[in-house]
């Protein structure tokens, strides 16, 4: 009963992702400036996901607006705070529910929401081996910082890679440089 990819006929080939869609956030809206309540403002933003947007924000109605996205309107309005002030939010223009984030559907260029647009994360059609590589290459990307692309890890001059240093393959000049004792993986050295 059930197993990888069980449930998900026909969808896993046809489907398309949030990761290949452009996201719209309202707290990049924030962070730039584009909500500020009674004022208009336009300009172009640089979206996380790589691509750009020239706005137009009409909220000097105070507590609700537009925001006019490359052409596309899109209603937003505001919802009281768990801490006091204001919540800003996006309505899908197709459903009209409040959303904190739209995406641009990759085929047809409109933001709307991730219903909407029939958008599914990928996670969803993962098996049990892919999300354990997903995993490891997370580790991966963590252990080397913003330098990794990808491929094996960056040896720093005089460190061991995060490989070595699990398994205990520390390279002669590291462990007499350092001072590194270098056990197995099932064993452990005492040094007299």
């Amino acid at each position: 009963m059930g197993g990888p990819g069980s449930g998900h006929r026909g969808e896993r080939y046809n489907t398309l992702y949030v990761d290949d869609s452009e996201m719209l956030r309202v707290g990049d809206l924030q962070r730039g400036g584009f909500l500020r309540p009674g004022e208009i403002q336009m300009g172009a933003m640089r979206l996380a996901s790589g691509g750009s947007v020239f706005l137009d924000v009409d909220a000097s109605d105070g507590d609700r607006g537009w925001l006019n996205v490359d052409g596309q309107r899109v209603r937003i309005s505001t919802s009281p705070g768990v801490l006091g002030g204001q919540r800003w939010w996006m309505h899908c223009p197709v459903r009209d529910t409040r959303l904190a984030c739209l995406y641009r559907h990759p085929q047809l260029g409109r933001f709307t929401g991730r219903d909407a647009s029939r958008l599914r994360y990928r996670s969803a059609y993962l098996d049990d081996l892919d999300v354990r590589v997903l995993q490891a290459q997370k580790a991966l990307r963590r252990l080397a910082g913003p330098d990794y692309s990808g491929g094996p890890h960056p040896q720093r001059r005089g460190h061991p890679t995060a490989l070595q240093a699990t398994t205990g393959d520390v390279p002669a000049q590291s462990a007499k440089s350092e001072g590194i004792p270098r056990p197995g993986l099932w064993q452990t050295q005492i040094e007299p």
